[in-house]
């Protein structure tokens, strides 16, 4: 099939992009990482490099592998894994960016498991495909940290294999976990069955001595709180920060007739946080260590279990005016490293692009042109196009 695009007008550029875009950009680039067991290059990623570990593999293979935290991939894969990924390089799938996930090492952050119990395992996408299967692999009984990591040291059999339906941005994946105790890698990998590409990603887990771990450690980052009721249509936004001070997540809510009470929006709210957030909880802590949202105008905080984020809650009742947005934006690359969700930046064309939301954001500050607004394929992940630019012939 052939298109026809006008020639020389902003019309025919336009067109032949989106089409370009629909036809390549999706099928180039990336994807997702497993959320829990949370994985090495994901957790590093969430807790901007805050463990030894991350340090080290940062150092190793530079920050740019961090920022790709949803791309250890293989393009080619085709189900022949042990044939493309080597020994010693599976945590990276052999890319030379990612190499600082393969050190073999005691001190990875590991999430605690129950030996032989039902969980469900979460893989966050950023970029949904076709899947052929997810599959799961757990080290042999006396794994040693501190020898890197081959398909010898691996189970022969996945102790779990899925083809899962995304739902609001995860795969949710209910498997058995084998009998183990202390320290193993979970080992994944999702072969897409639309393209030879495969991902793969290591998790450090401890399944202690047997028994069931104790409820994680939640840290209070803020609170929903009512001082009145609201009118419906209110905007109840709930924004997330990092250790500077910038946002990584938005969640903004309107308000039903039904949520209006000082009582019940506080709930909706911690609800509609839950129902989107991949970094908090909101509601009650339980004695189990449970967050649920509850009816109270004063109980429904906010809690991590990253000690490094807080929380702010926005109203805006209906009728608040909106500020306008200036017209004053840097060109980019102004201001490269300081880049965040909402972030606005003039491109080479002209227009104007803003920064998308978290976990996107972080590619707003890759350096590579790839990622430049309007330039190649890969902007689209990390920006939007929000006001017309100049069309020039």
């Amino acid at each position: 099939m052939q298109f026809f695009t006008p020639r020389n007008t902003c019309l025919g550029r336009r067109l032949s992009f989106a089409l370009s875009f629909l036809g390549f950009a999706t099928a180039l680039h990336a994807h997702g990482a497993l959320e829990f067991p949370v994985s090495r290059v994901y957790n590093c990623y969430l807790t901007q490099n805050a463990s030894p570990a991350c340090a080290d593999a940062v150092a190793l293979g530079g920050a740019q592998a961090v920022y790709d935290w949803n791309g250890v991939n293989i393009g080619d894969a085709s189900g022949q894994h042990q044939l493309r990924s080597p020994g010693g390089k599976l945590c990276s799938a052999g890319r030379d960016q990612h190499k600082g996930f393969d050190l073999a090492r005691r001190d990875w952050p590991a999430t605690s498991m129950q030996s032989g119990s039902d969980t469900t395992l979460v893989f966050h996408a950023t970029a949904p495909h076709a899947t052929a299967y997810f599959r799961f692999y757990i080290t042999r009984d006396g794994f040693d940290p501190t020898s890197p990591l081959t398909w010898t040291g691996l189970e022969a059999a996945p102790f779990c294999e899925t083809v899962p339906t995304l739902q609001n941005g995860r795969y949710r994946m209910p498997c058995r976990l084998p009998k183990k105790t202390g320290r193993h890698i979970v080992y994944m990998i999702w072969q897409r069955s639309d393209s030879p590409e495969a991902f793969y990603s290591c998790s450090d887990v401890d399944f202690g001595g047997g028994a069931p771990p104790p409820p994680a450690q939640w840290f209070e980052v803020g609170r929903i709180r009512a001082a009145q009721s609201l009118p419906a249509g209110t905007a109840v936004t709930v924004r997330i920060f990092d250790a500077t001070g910038r946002d990584v997540e938005t969640h903004r809510l309107l308000l039903r007739a039904e949520d209006t009470s000082a009582q019940d929006w506080p709930r909706a709210a911690a609800e509609y946080v839950n129902s989107k957030s991949a970094l908090v909880r909101a509601g009650e802590l339980g004695a189990n260590g449970t967050v649920a949202p509850v009816r109270s105008a004063s109980e429904n905080f906010i809690y991590s279990r990253l000690n490094i984020y807080q929380a702010a809650v926005d109203i805006r009742t209906p009728g608040t005016p909106v500020p306008e947005p200036t017209s004053s934006h840097p060109l980019y690359p102004a201001g490269h490293g300081s880049y965040g969700p909402g972030s606005l930046v003039r491109g080479a064309d002209g227009a104007t692009y803003q920064c998308r939301p978290f976990p996107n954001s972080g590619w707003c500050n890759g350096w590579d042109l790839y990622y430049a607004p309007g330039t190649g394929l890969s902007w689209p992940e990390a920006w939007v196009r929000v006001e017309p630019g100049v069309c020039k012939n």
